[in-house]
């Protein structure tokens, strides 16, 4: 963290369900938590407890939305987008934490700078209250489903370069004899693979030429992906190891 702590680390951005950093200098919490943060804070002692024990029995899961879909019922009076913006900004400080490899005391601390440094009053971080956020924040980090899924994210984006999305953009391209005032003589449709990743904090996109074959090829390595998938699902599924995609 700082100074004699290491380089504090980030709060993460999530792309759909993925999650990757937004900077690796100081602790930040992206604005899109505010609203979660302040009605976790503003939360009654009941709806906490009732909170916190849906987290603690949720089936194992890196995925924000799945998770918020298999504990909505058991928040009465909130809506399933409210309860999933609550969960991702929980799992995503958990993921932090995670990838730190900081005491909770020190993580606290770093997320009270960050809290404070927004310059919002309802997110602030005072003598006054600072006993009850920790006592709050402690009891969702200290989780030990969410600490579970939390290593596994972490185990995910392990990687120099993490996928974030796709699309295959597909035109006709015109073939013109000697003479092009008649016309195009013949055409060839093309396609252009984008592919969108990460690259530590960096977001970069690659383009790829394919043909007909190509797709076909594509295509085809997917379903064995899929297909190994399934099949070490089902070995996990027998040895009894909970398979948290």
């Amino acid at each position: 963290m700082a100074s004699a702590r290491r380089n504090k680390l980030p709060l993460l951005k999530n792309n759909g369900d993925t999650l990757f950093p937004l900077s690796m200098a100081t602790l930040q919490v992206p604005p899109r938590h505010f609203d979660s943060i302040l009605t976790l804070r503003g939360m009654s002692a009941a709806d906490f407890e009732r909170f916190v024990e849906a987290l603690g029995s949720a089936p194992p899961t890196v995925r924000s939305s799945q998770i918020a879909k298999d504990i909505s019922a058991q928040l009465a009076g909130m809506a399933e987008e409210d309860v999933r913006k609550l969960v991702d900004m929980v799992l995503t400080l958990c993921i932090v934490r995670a990838q730190a490899e900081v005491g909770l005391g020190t993580f606290l601390d770093d997320l009270h700078d960050a809290l404070n440094e927004t310059g919002i009053p309802g997110l602030k971080v005072s003598q006054d209250n600072v006993d009850e956020f920790n006592i709050r924040f402690t009891r969702l980090l200290e989780l030990p489903r969410l600490k579970t899924v939390s290593k596994a994210t972490a185990l995910r984006t392990e990687y120099a370069n993490t996928f974030c999305d796709a699309k295959i953009l597909t035109d006709i391209r015109s073939v013109f004899d000697d003479s092009v005032i008649e016309g195009p003589s013949a055409a060839v449709i093309s396609h252009s693979l984008k592919i969108e990743y990460h690259h530590g904090t960096r977001h970069k996109e690659i383009y790829v030429s394919l043909d007909a074959a190509d797709l076909d090829t594509l295509g085809e390595v997917l379903e064995r992906a899929r297909e190994k998938a399934a099949s070490l699902s089902r070995i996990l599924a027998k040895a009894e190891i909970p398979n948290l995609d």
